[in-house]
């Protein structure tokens, strides 16, 4: 297979967060370091062209959603996060619902859509 872009192509960041337990209770999402690669190069970055995981303070419970819609290729990521599990449930339920109107950020739960163009892949 021969994949090719356009000559307006830069380059690419590859960004690391780890999820950390929380004292307490819950996770935290941390970045952990990016790597730019231009013109076949890759170099280390202090931190991220486009940050994803600036949760508010209370945030415990992070979640991706992930919203299928014709196909694997055709689809939309969300990143919800809550201070409770129960308000991350009834979250995730209201972006499945309705997800044009559903990602909405309240004083107890944080809801955001992953921008365009943007992957997040979990990995172990």
């Amino acid at each position: 297979m021969t994949l090719s872009v356009g000559s307006d192509f830069l380059g690419y960041e590859t960004s690391y967060y780890s999820v950390r337990p929380r004292r307490g209770v819950g996770v935290k999402v941390v970045f952990t370091g990016a790597d730019v690669t231009k013109d076949g190069v890759t170099t280390p970055q202090p931190r991220s062209i486009a940050p994803l995981f600036q949760l508010p303070r209370n945030s415990r419970f992070v979640r991706l959603i992930y919203l299928i819609r014709v196909s694997d290729a055709d689809h939309n990521m969300a990143l919800a996060a809550a201070d409770r599990i129960e308000t991350l449930e009834a979250l995730t339920r209201q972006v499945k619902a309705d997800p044009v109107n559903g990602c909405k950020t309240s004083g107890r739960a944080y809801c955001s859509w992953i921008p365009e163009g943007i992957a997040v892949r979990a990995e172990r």
